[in-house]
């Protein structure tokens, strides 16, 4: 197959596209694969990172603003232009979009050339940008079966949010091992996603020096902003304490956190919770007030209504985010429970459906 994936500005919704693409080339060598992106997004340095050819269109968010509006038209304008001249030099059997501004001018540039769209909708509430692609792809993969409502039945296919097969597939003895982590220690993973999460972070900072006596690992992704605070935080914690604490700007090998971990918490980005379940592990969710049509707080909801996670919001977290964490901690008939709901919500299988999907249009 030769395949054009096109999505991103965040993680998100980029990674999936990802686990997809390297689904394809670990089953057909010889597929050719290119991403279509902005300059500005993220993808711009985690594609050519994870090994992928990567070319940018122009693109624009959808303003309700008639000026704004206006700019944006021509913006995607010139990105269906690009498109159909990067596709007359690759011409793709399929593009498959995974959200995000950038996926519109490609999906449409694709269907004036009637070539197959499919889409990856990673949230409860499906974004604009797919909402507005659903009416011309010819499949839409969606993670939650909420989001069905938004795309016509015939076209909907429930496959799960794809995952990287690294994180599926790490062995909690052997991350462990790696990250100097005893089998018997409890261990926690906090993470704010790309960009980290102050309110999160300020929360923790405030514990710990309550919890120097604890016999615990926390693996806390700030983000790069606010890795400085997280370590001056870190000085409350003396040299020799039972408290391992770990701030990090980021982390290359998420997948061994994901595997040493007993308890997460994190903002409900789609992403973050199809991996949080993939691997079973048990959550506190903290939705990003700000998320466009509030889907992080939708996604949150779906995962505790399932009992894998507990929800606690952001304007909250500097009051109950510490004791939820202790609680949880302590209660390990709980927990456990947590994790096994988790588990039965994860579709590690989800990349296989899609890839079903997309030798299906073939």
């Amino acid at each position: 197959m030769n395949i054009v994936f096109t999505g991103g500005g965040t993680g998100g919704h980029l990674y999936p596209a990802i686990a997809v693409a390297r689904a394809i080339k670990s089953k057909y060598p010889d597929s050719r694969i290119l991403f279509i992106g902005n300059k500005d997004g993220v993808e711009a340095s985690i594609v050519p990172r994870e090994g992928f050819d990567i070319k940018f269109v122009s693109c624009s968010s959808f303003s309700s603003n008639p000026v704004k509006l206006a700019k944006g038209i021509v913006k995607i304008a010139a990105g269906i232009a690009k498109t159909l001249s990067i596709f007359s030099e690759f011409k793709p059997d399929i593009v498959t979009g995974s959200g995000g501004y950038v996926s519109a001018p490609v999906t449409m540039a694709a269907f004036l050339k009637k070539i197959p769209v499919v889409l990856l909708e990673q949230n409860t509430i499906s974004g604009k940008t797919n909402r507005l692609v659903g009416k011309i792809a010819k499949k839409i993969c969606i993670s939650f079966e909420g989001s069905a409502s938004s795309f016509p039945k015939e076209k909907t296919v429930l496959t799960g949010n794809p995952v990287r097969d690294d994180i599926i597939e790490a062995s909690r003895q052997d991350a462990r091992k790696r990250l100097g982590i005893p089998e018997d220690r409890k261990c926690l993973l906090i993470t704010g996603a790309s960009q980290g999460a102050r309110s999160i972070n300020e929360a923790i900072a405030s514990k710990l020096p309550s919890w120097k006596d604890l016999d615990m690992t926390i693996i806390h992704i700030t983000g790069e902003k606010n890795i400085e605070e997280a370590k001056k935080a870190a000085e409350a914690v003396p040299k020799g304490s039972c408290l391992d604490y770990r701030p990090l700007p980021f982390m290359d090998n998420i997948a061994d956190a994901y595997a040493s971990c007993d308890l997460a918490a994190a903002r409900a980005g789609a992403t973050t919770l199809a991996e949080l379940t993939a691997r079973g592990i048990p959550s506190i969710l903290i939705p990003y007030p700000h998320a466009a049509e509030d889907h992080q707080r939708k996604n949150a909801e779906f995962i505790a209504s399932k009992g894998a996670a507990l929800t606690i919001e952001d304007s909250e977290a500097m009051e109950k985010l510490g004791d939820t964490i202790e609680k949880l901690f302590n209660d390990r008939a709980g927990l456990e429970r947590m994790a096994e709901c988790s588990r039965k919500l994860g579709r590690p299988s989800a990349v296989f459906e899609i890839l079903k999907v997309l030798e299906g249009l073939k």
